[in-house]
C-alpha cells in the first residue's frame, strides 16, 4: 500500500477497513476507530466476524460476508456493528476487491450509518420473521434505519475523490502555507509554517477573522475570491502583493473548495507560497530580454556565400568590417585561408559533411579579426541543383566571444565549486531525476565509507535506516516539485551498516530548464546526537539528586530569583519559585546575609558558606549552615547559583550539651576535690591529731609510767592502723589498685561486693575472662561506668537486686547492667533531674571515648538496662 494511498484512506472522512483475504482486519483508518470505538492495534488482525452480525443469525455472518466480499457489482448489505461500548447499531456495509500488492486478494470495506437516512427507505432482510424482530427490539438493538439507497454509493465515490484530492493537495504544498476559512471569514485552521510567517503561533490565529490578520484591501479581496470559489466551486489562483510583519512579499495563493458530506461548500483550504523570488526573477529576465531584443535589433550577422570549390561568391559589409578586408578582396578567393591552421581540418570535415544529408553544419572556432582573436560560430546550409548536388553554401556567423569567456568562467567556477565540496569537512551527494547517485565527495566517503561505485546503482533510500525509509521518499518528492529541504534530521546508514545521525540539505537541480536531480549537503551530528542523549541523561540524574537530596536544595538565577527549589526547601519556605530573594525570604537579617554571600559569589566564582538561625514560632528555633556553589560556563560565565540548606540545629545542641557537661564536670571535679580535702580533714586529719597526742604522751608516760605509756603506745598504733585504713578506702573509691595490679575482672568483684556488704543491696555478677583482651584506657572505662551506674542505682531505682554480666562477643566486650527497680522515663529528664542526665552523658561519652557505645533502656515501673559495647585490642578476639 502505497504511502499517499494510506494517507488519502487514513484521513478520509469515511469509515474505511481493508481486509485479507481471510477477512481479518488488515488495516482501519481513524474514522473506523471512532465509529466502532476500538483503537488501531486492537482491531489488527482481528476477523470481522467478531464485531458484525447479520440481522439474522440463522443465515450465518461469514458465509454472507464472502458472498458480499466476493461480488464483483459492489454490493450493500446492512450489518450490525457491535461497538466496544456493548451499543449495537446497524450500518450500510459495502466492499470492492483490489490487488494491493499485484499477488494476493485484498477487500476495501466502508460503512455507512443509516442514521441519517429517510425512515421510508429502510428496508428490513425479507427472510427476517416477526419473532426474529421482537428479539431484535427487545435486545435494545433499536434498529432505526437500513439499506442504502440507490445512488448512494456514487455520492459516496464523489467524497472519497473529493477527499482524495483534498488530502494530495495537502500532502503536495506541505511546505506551503496552509489554512481553511469558512464562509464568513473565519480562520478554522493555518498550519505552522503560515504562522510562522506572522511571527505567532497557530492557535493565536485560529477563531480570528481575515480582516483581522490582513490589511483590509487585502482582506477585502481574499473575501471576494472566497465568495467565487463557494459559488462557482472552482479552484481559483491569485498573485498579490501582501505586507507580512516581515516586510512585503509576493504571494500566490490557491483557494480550493471544500465539499462536505451534504455537498455542500461550507469552507474553503488556501495553500500559498512566497512568490517574491520568482516575480524578482521574472522582473529581471523581461529587462534582460528587452536588453537582448535591443542587441540582436542592432547587431548584423556575419554572412558569406561560397561556392562548391570553397571560393567566395558573397560577403556581407559586416563580414568585410569584421576581417578589415574590401569585396573586392574577397570575391573570387578561397575561404580556408582565413581559417587558422590548427582549425583547417575540422573545417574540412564539416565541409565534406555538408554533402550528406542533413546538409547543415555548425562550428565554433577562433578567427583572427582587425580586433584580434575572437571566437565566432558558423552555420552553414547548402543549396542544390535540381540533381541534389551541392552548388554553394550559405554560412552565417555570430562573434560568440563573450558567451565562450562565460563558458570558460562557468567552467573555471565549476571547477572551484567542486574543488571546495571537495575540501568540505561536510558530505556531499548528488542524485538524478530518479533518485540515483551521480556523485558523492570524499568527505562522504570518509564520513559513511561509500564510494561512487558503491552508490551509483542505488537510491538515497539505500543508504537509509529502515525508520526513515518512507521519510526520505517523501523529501525527495517534496523537493523534485520544488521545496527545499534544510538540516533535516534523518538516521543514515555507512556502508558497515551501522546508523548514524545526520542533517540533511536538499535542492532541487535545473539545467537548461530541466529538472535534473537534487543535491546537497549531509552533515554528521552523531556525536551531538549522542552528546545531547548524554546531557539528558545527566539532567535527569541532576534531577533525581536535586529531587531526592536530604537537605533543602535551591537555585538562585542571575536576577537573584529562585528557579528551582526541591520539596523540602519547599515545605521550609513556600512557594519561592519565581520570586525574588528578598520576597522568598521573609526573616530580614537572613535576607541581607544571602544578598551579601550572593555579591561575593558573583565576585569570586567560588564556594561560600554561612549559618544562621531562624525562629519560625516561639518553640522552633532551626540553625541552619548554607552552602552555595557558582554555576559556571567552560567560557567563564556565571549562570545561577545552586545551594543546599543544612539543618545543624541538633549539631548545635549538641554543642551546648557538650558545653553544659564540661561545665559539670568542672563543679564534679571540684566537688570531689573538696569531698577529698574534707575527708582527709575530718578523718585523717583528726586520726593523726590524736595519734600525735597518743606519741606524746606515751613519750612522757615512758619514764615516769612504763606500763601506762605502753598502753599509749597500743592506742597509738591502733589508730595508724585505722588511719591507714581510711586513706585505703579513700585510695579504693579514687582508683581502686586492684584495676592496675589484677585487671578489670578483678577490680569489679572487690568493688560489687564491698558494694553489696556497705549498702545491703545483692547484686549478681557474671564475668567473663578478658585477660589483655582490653586496653587500660577500656578498663578504665568499664570500670568507672559501673561505678556510675551502681552510684545511680542506689540513689534513684530502689531496687531489690541488680545483675551485672560482662562477655566477650563478636570482637567486642560486652557489659549489661540490669535493675528491677521503680525505671524513669528517659524523655521525661527535666532541669530538676540535670544530676541524672549528666551521669548518663557521662557514661556514654566515657564509652565512645574508646570507640565503644551506650545505651540505656528504661520505663516508669519496669527497671533499668544499660548495655555498654566496647572493641577488643586487635589480635584478641
Amino acid at each position: 500500500m502505497s504511502v499517499n494511498f494510506e494517507k488519502l484512506v487514513h484521513y478520509s472522512p469515511v469509515p474505511t477497513c481493508i481486509l485479507d483475504e481471510k477477512f481479518h482486519i488488515f488495516f482501519c483508518n481513524r474514522s473506523f476507530c471512532r465509529i466502532s470505538g476500538y483503537t488501531k492495534d486492537e482491531l489488527a488482525e482481528t476477523p470481522l466476524a467478531d464485531i458484525f452480525n447479520t440481522f439474522d443469525s440463522d443465515v450465518g455472518f461469514e458465509p454472507s460476508l464472502i458472498r458480499l466480499c466476493r461480488s464483483t457489482s459492489h454490493k450493500k448489505s446492512t450489518l450490525l456493528l457491535k461497538k466496544k461500548s456493548g451499543e449495537i447499531l446497524p450500518f450500510v456495509f459495502a466492499a470492492s476487491k483490489v490487488m494491493l500488492d499485484g499477488k494476493h486478494p485484498y477487500y476495501i470495506c466502508n460503512i455507512h450509518d443509516v442514521a441519517s437516512m429517510d425512515d421510508s427507505k429502510l428496508l428490513l432482510p425479507k427472510n427476517i420473521s416477526q419473532k426474529k424482530k421482537a428479539e431484535l427490539d427487545e435486545s435494545g438493538y433499536a434498529i432505526s434505519k437500513t439499506l442504502i439507497e440507490k445512488g448512494k454509493l456514487k455520492g459516496y465515490l464523489k467524497q472519497i475523490k473529493e477527499s482524495e484530492y483534498r488530502y494530495r493537495t495537502l500532502a503536495e504544498a506541505a511546505q506551503d502555507m496552509i489554512f481553511i476559512v469558512d464562509v464568513n471569514g473565519e480562520i478554522k485552521y493555518v498550519n505552522k509554517f503560515s504562522a510562522l510567517q506572522f511571527k505567532t503561533e497557530p492557535e493565536l490565529m485560529v477563531g480570528k477573522r481575515i480582516f483581522d490578520v490582513f490589511a483590509a484591501e487585502v482582506a477585502q479581496r481574499f473575501h471576494t475570491n472566497i465568495k467565487d470559489v463557494i459559488q462557482s466551486r472552482k479552484i481559483i489562483y491569485s498573485e498579490d502583493l501582501t505586507p507580512f510583519p516581515s516586510g512585503m512579499k509576493w504571494i500566490g495563493t490557491r483557494i480550493i473548495p471544500l465539499v462536505d458530506e451534504d455537498n455542500r461548500v461550507r469552507s474553503v483550504m488556501g495553500v500559498a507560497r512566497d512568490i517574491s523570488q520568482r516575480i524578482h526573477i521574472e522582473e529581471q529576465l523581461r529587462k534582460s530580454k528587452e536588453q537582448y531584443q535591443l542587441i540582436v535589433e542592432n547587431v548584423k550577422e556575419l554572412v558569406v556565400k561560397v561556392d562548391a570549390s570553397g571560393r567566395f561568391i558573397y560577403v556581407s559589409p559586416t563580414y568585410c568590417e569584421m576581417f578589415g578586408k574590401t569585396e573586392q578582396e574577397l570575391i573570387g578567393q578561397p575561404y580556408l585561408p582565413l581559417v587558422p591552421e590548427e582549425d583547417r581540418a575540422e573545417t574540412i570535415k564539416m565541409s565534406k559533411q555538408l554533402r550528406q544529408p542533413p546538409f547543415t553544419g555548425y562550428i565554433e572556432q577562433r578567427a583572427l579579426t582587425r580586433e584580434g582573436w575572437r571566437w565566432l560560430s558558423w552555420s552553414a546550409k547548402t543549396i542544390r541543383n535540381d540533381q541534389g548536388e551541392v552548388e554553394a553554401v550559405v554560412v552565417s556567423g555570430r562573434d560568440i566571444t563573450e558567451k565562450k569567456t562565460t563558458e570558460l568562467r562557468l567552467k573555471e567556477s565549476e571547477t572551484r565549486f567542486r574543488d571546495t565540496i571537495e575540501r568540505s569537512i561536510d558530505a556531499f551527494y548528488s542524485v538524478d531525476e530518479h533518485n540515483r547517485f551521480s556523485y558523492i565527495n570524499k568527505a562522504f566517503t570518509t564520513t559513511f565509507g561509500y564510494t561512487l561505485e558503491d552508490l551509483q546503482h542505488h537510491s538515497f533510500e539505500h543508504i537509509t535506516t529502515p525508520g526513515f525509509k518512507m521519510e526520505s521518499n517523501m523529501m525527495f518528492k517534496h523537493v523534485m516539485s520544488g521545496a527545499t529541504i534544510a538540516a533535516q534530521e534523518i538516521k543514515l546508514l555507512t556502508k558497515t551498516r551501522n546508523a548514524r545521525w545526520a542533517t540533511v540539505n536538499a535542492r532541487r537541480v535545473i539545467r537548461d530548464g530541466y529538472v535534473k536531480g537534487i543535491e546537497g549537503f549531509i552533515k554528521d551530528i552523531h556525536s551531538q546526537k549522542k552528546a545531547l542523549e548524554q546531557l539528558s541523561k545527566s539532567e535527569a540524574r541532576y534531577r533525581t539528586l536535586f529531587g531526592n537530596l536530604p537537605y533543602e536544595a535551591f537555585s538562585i538565577n542571575e536576577y537573584n530569583v529562585f528557579s528551582e527549589a526541591n520539596e523540602k526547601f519547599l515545605s521550609s519556605w513556600g512557594d519561592v519559585i519565581g520570586k525574588r530573594l528578598d520576597e522568598a525570604i521573609p526573616f530580614f537579617p537572613v535576607a541581607d546575609l544571602f544578598m551579601e554571600t550572593l555579591g561575593k559569589i558573583k565576585n569570586q566564582h567560588s564556594s561560600l558558606s554561612m549559618e544562621y538561625s531562624i525562629t519560625r514560632n516561639e518553640h522552633n528555633t532551626v540553625y541552619y549552615q548554607t552552602i552555595m556553589s557558582p554555576v559556571i560556563t567552560e567560557q567563564g560565565q556565571m549562570l545561577s547559583v545552586v545551594g543546599v540548606n543544612i539543618d545543624i540545629t541538633d549539631q548545635v545542641n549538641a554543642i551546648e550539651q557538650s558545653k553544659s557537661l564540661s561545665a559539670k564536670l568542672v563543679e564534679t571535679q571540684e566537688e570531689e576535690r573538696m569531698r577529698i580535702s574534707k575527708e582527709i580533714h575530718d578523718s585523717i586529719g583528726q586520726y593523726l591529731t590524736a595519734l600525735k597526742l597518743e606519741i606524746a604522751a606515751a613519750e612522757a608516760l615512758l619514764s615516769t609510767d612504763s606500763a601506762r605509756g605502753r598502753d599509749m603506745l597500743a592506742k597509738a598504733k591502733k589508730t595508724v592502723s585505722e588511719t591507714i585504713s581510711i586513706a585505703r578506702d579513700m585510695v579504693q573509691n579514687l582508683r581502686p589498685p586492684s584495676l592496675d595490679d589484677f585487671g578489670l575482672i578483678v577490680a569489679l568483684k572487690d568493688y560489687i561486693n564491698d558494694y553489696s556488704q556497705k549498702w545491703n543491696i545483692p547484686v549478681r555478677f557474671k564475668p567473663a575472662d578478658l585477660t589483655d583482651k582490653l586496653s587500660k584506657t577500656a578498663e578504665t572505662a568499664f570500670f568507672r561506668i559501673t561505678q556510675e551506674a551502681l552510684t545511680n542505682i542506689l540513689k534513684h531505682s530502689k531496687t531489690a537486686k541488680v545483675t551485672i554480666r560482662v562477655f566477650d562477643y563478636e570482637n567486642h566486650c560486652h557489659l549489661v547492667i540490669v535493675d528491677n527497680g521503680i525505671g524513669f522515663d528517659l524523655e521525661a529528664l527535666t532541669d530538676d533531674s540535670r544530676a541524672t542526665k549528666f551521669g548518663i552523658l557521662g557514661m556514654k561519652e566515657r564509652a565512645e571515648f574508646v570507640d565503644g557505645s551506650f545505651n540505656i533502656y528504661s520505663k516508669p515501673g519496669k527497671g533499668t538496662k544499660i548495655s555498654v559495647k566496647i572493641p577488643l585490642k586487635k589480635g584478641t578476639a
